[in-house]
């Protein structure tokens, strides 16, 4: 179970206090960009493009290489293909041509019609549970109206902080002022925490992946805009200012707050029966 968004709050308050007193300059969490797939974003049968779908398969060979104990002998990044192409192919099955896994049939991401967030949210669960079936992977996301794991509301640079320090993997849907969506990897995020600014301005920043670029590591300086993270696109929306209206997490299992709590408990326990045994036999 992940963490609880208090805990968040909580974690991320103590940790900017203690930046503030100790360390001048940013805070960097993220993850190895070696480790992402380099799946290039392209049309495929309707749609002018599979940006989503390139990113979740990018972000899957992430949780793949970081966590081979737990990924390495799975289909995650590249479902029933094989080959060469495997995984742009993979891709495609996500993004438009579904898939059939233990006769059951899967939509892709695009032909579904229950809404953009929740579609996403639906595909990658079924795409983990068809390829990376045990690993009980955990996908949360925050958006507005979200009533399934994560938070519900505009995503927050905290939300984002926190899911890089776990080393998760991250899909940003961003638009620019047109209405026009794009989909991201998020990479790393960095913070210097200012008393003033507090944690956004000038010292907050992102790094991410663009699938129309997938070779390459992209770094903006974040702020908000009208209740909404945002930065300037270097590529695909060249020069425009953006808005992350939703992000979307996938993580290995980790053990509950209420086990790591009873874990905590035991460990007092028996090291206060150890000082009582000393005293009675020194």
């Amino acid at each position: 179970m992940r963490h609880a968004s208090i805990i968040r709050s909580l974690g991320l308050f103590f940790l900017s206090t203690l930046a503030a007193v100790t360390i001048a300059g940013p805070i960097t969490y993220g993850n190895p960009f070696a480790d992402y797939g380099r799946v290039q974003n392209t049309s495929c049968g309707g749609q002018n493009g599979i940006c989503g779908a390139a990113e979740a398969i990018n972000s899957f060979a992430f949780l793949r290489n970081y966590y081979p104990a737990a990924y390495g002998t799975t289909n995650l990044t590249t479902g029933t293909r094989s080959g060469a192409t495997a995984m742009d192919e993979a891709a495609k099955d996500f993004a438009v041509r579904g898939w059939t896994i233990n006769g059951v049939n899967y939509d892709g991401y695009y032909p579904r019609t229950g809404g953009v967030n929740v579609d996403y949210v639906t595909t990658l669960s079924d795409w983990t549970k068809s390829f990376a079936p045990g690993t009980r992977t955990w996908i949360e996301a925050i958006y507005g109206g979200n009533t399934g794991p994560g938070d519900s509301g505009n995503p927050t640079f905290d939300f984002l902080i926190d899911e890089m320090r776990d080393h998760s993997a991250v899909q940003l849907f961003i638009f620019n002022g047109a209405g026009l969506g794009h989909v991201l990897s998020l990479i790393s995020a960095s913070f210097a925490f200012d008393p003033e600014l507090g944690c956004l301005g000038s010292n907050c920043s992102i790094s991410f992946q663009d699938p129309n670029d997938p070779n390459s590591l992209y770094t903006e300086i974040v702020s908000v805009s009208n209740g909404f993270l945002g930065f300037t696109m270097p590529l695909t929306f060249t020069g425009e200012f953006v808005t992350i209206t939703a992000a979307f997490s996938e993580s290995v299992p980790e053990p509950s707050s209420a086990v790591l709590v009873v874990l905590g408990l035991a460990g007092l326990y028996f090291n206060r029966r150890k000082r009582d045994w000393s005293k009675q036999h020194p």
